[in-house]
């Protein structure tokens, strides 16, 4: 419910009700309908209250994956369950290093002799 009252002989207000405070704040009519907080501090208030975790609107469960290099399970948001293979920078380098020794590595050209010739 709000009402409409006149400020200096030109300027139309509506005045409203804090959902977060219970205050009464005033708005222009144009703004009646989608206003519902006296401040941007209510409305962070409200949202950290009302919007957090599971009752966020966008709220997605996390996914259970698996280490590739250690088998433990650990938990990732929905959009990288795909791609995410390791549980910790540790256990991601580790592989990378097991993996890539010796004959395995990227930059290996094969054994190397030199020969002294004294």
């Amino acid at each position: 419910m709000y009402f409409i009252k006149l400020i200096h002989s030109f300027i139309y207000v509506v005045e409203l009700t804090c959902d977060y405070c219970g205050d009464s704040y005033s708005v222009r009519p144009s703004k009646a309908e989608r206003s519902r907080f006296c401040s941007k501090k209510c409305c962070y208030d409200w949202r950290g209250e009302n919007n957090s975790g599971s009752d966020n609107p966008n709220h997605k469960p996390k996914k259970s994956v698996e280490c590739k290099y250690c088998g433990q399970i650990y938990k990732v948001q929905p959009h990288r369950a795909e791609t995410t293979k390791y549980c910790s920078k540790d256990c991601q380098l580790s592989d990378y290093n097991k993996n890539n020794e010796g004959e395995n590595h990227p930059m290996y050209k094969g054994k190397i002799t030199l020969e002294c010739e004294y």
